[in-house]
């Protein structure tokens, strides 16, 4: 069947979604809700996170809202938004020829390739705050990026195996080109859809207004310092999602104070830091309480990885220095104020680990003693 030619039928925002839904489907993929919280990019759906987290095999498709308050421009960027929709598509592992199946769904969207320059400039991703590392391309059409495509090889400052790769489409950059405009303030999204667009800048032009000038920094360092408190309280308890949600939460009120002035770099690199403390503890939280079943009819075992256990005759270790995540990180996308290189905080020791003290010391020793002993008697003979 001929495709129809470009820009004779204007797309809505649902088309394309529902285009994009049906073809990942076909491909295997499990269609989510998005997630009910403010997120700055779409992998941090709850689900797509923790299963990213396992060896279990996981494929997801999602739409998802995302907000981005440092890329506020009062609606008068032409495609720079603190709000826009993106969808995505989650793979663990990766399926055989995957460019080649995302250039396929740009033409499921009616996107004709061969009218189109089109391009992949490489990039690394390593958002700090959530120990996440991964490299890829950005897909960048008629001089737009429209998709971000990362091979994720660490999530929570735990390696992946199998690794997991991301497909974000930027649905309102998308929109631009399938209707050849210049602005996602002139898509034409549905009937009315103009008086949509209107409506569209206005609300822009609004939240950079309280993200830039009316945010109170005293209610967000309040509202900031529950999250985080939140999320400690449901650590302690063993509530690993809550604790996760709470600390993702952060990232908003973070971003917030940095648009009104009110955060140096520095204290922004210690606040990021212990979002990810939060992170990364509720991810072994998470690995140590819920492993997937055994699959014993192939016996194989598909499950989680499990967590580190000593051996049992070792005396239990003592974390050091040496084990701190290292302060060196790739440079950050334009397009993503999360993908900051963060330092450890060397304000003090972080959450989890021991200091060196003489207490703890001597009670070391004597564990050590009593386990050297212990794996004598083991070696006698009966």
């Amino acid at each position: 069947m001929n495709q129809p030619q470009e820009n004779t039928v204007a797309r809505t925002l649902l088309d394309v979604v529902s285009s994009l839904q049906r073809f990942w489907v076909e491909q295997g993929c499990v269609m989510l809700a998005p997630c009910d919280f403010e997120v700055p990019f779409a992998t941090l759906h709850p689900e797509a996170f923790f299963n990213l987290l396992g060896s279990t095999p996981w494929q997801a498709a999602y739409l998802q809202p995302v907000r981005r308050r440092l890329d506020g421009r009062y609606g008068l960027h032409p495609y720079r938004l603190s709000r826009h929709h993106q969808f995505e598509v989650i793979l663990k592992p990766p399926l055989a020829d995957i460019q080649s199946l995302y250039l396929a769904s740009l033409e499921a969207v009616g996107l004709e390739l061969q009218h189109h320059d089109l391009h992949f400039a490489e990039w690394k991703w390593q958002p700090r705050s959530l120990g996440v590392e991964g490299a890829g391309w950005h897909a960048v059409v008629d001089g737009l990026g429209v998709t971000r495509m990362t091979f994720l090889e660490r999530v929570a400052d735990r390696s992946l195996d199998p690794v997991g790769v991301e497909i974000s489409y930027g649905l309102e950059r998308l929109m631009m080109l399938l209707q050849g405009v210049a602005s996602v303030f002139d898509v034409d999204g549905s009937e009315g859809g103009r008086d949509r667009s209107l409506r569209q800048r206005r609300d822009e032009e609004e939240i950079s207004r309280y993200v830039f000038e009316v945010a109170d920094v005293a209610d967000l360092r309040s509202r900031l310092q529950a999250l985080d408190l939140d999320a400690e309280r449901c650590l302690a308890v063993g509530l690993a999602r809550p604790a996760y949600e709470l600390a993702v939460r952060c990232l908003e009120l973070i971003d917030t104070l940095e648009a009104r002035g009110d955060v140096s770099q520095r204290e922004r690199s210690s606040l990021l830091d212990r979002v990810r403390e939060r992170v990364v503890a509720a991810a072994e939280l998470d690995l140590e309480r819920d492993p997937a079943p055994q699959d014993t009819s192939s016996g194989e075992v598909g499950q989680r990885r499990p967590p580190r256990q000593p051996e049992s005759n070792a005396a239990p270790e003592v974390p050091s220095s040496s084990e701190a995540p290292s302060s060196s990180a790739a440079p950050s996308s334009p397009d993503d104020q999360s993908s900051v290189a963060i330092a450890p905080d060397a304000s003090g020791p972080k959450s989890g680990t021991v200091e060196s003290q003489p207490g703890n010391k001597s009670k070391s020793k004597r564990v050590a003693r009593k386990a050297g002993r212990a794996a004598k008697n083991r070696k006698k003979p009966d």
